[in-house]
C-alpha cells in the first residue's frame, strides 16, 4: 500500500522514533522522495508490471 500522504520530521532521530512505532514505514530523506517522485512510473513497477497477466504496454489489465 502507498499512503497518499507525508509525515515530516525536524531530525532522523525524530523520523527513526516514529517508525519504530509505526511498522510497516520507512524514511526518505528529501533528496530521496524528490528523486522518487521524479522517476517515471513504469520504471517503478516494471518488474511487477511484467509479471500481470494481460499487461499491454506497462498497464495492468490491458486497455485501461
Amino acid at each position: 500500500m502507498i499512503r497518499n500522504s507525508l509525515v515530516h520530521f525536524a531530525s532522523n532521530d525524530s523520523a527513526q522514533r516514529w517508525v519504530a512505532d509505526h511498522p510497516g514505514t520507512f524514511v526518505l530523506t528529501v533528496d530521496e522522495a524528490f528523486g522518487l517522485a521524479t522517476r517515471p512510473w513504469p520504471a517503478l513497477f516494471r518488474d511487477a508490471l511484467a509479471s500481470t497477466p494481460n499487461a499491454v504496454d506497462g498497464v495492468a489489465g490491458g486497455d485501461r
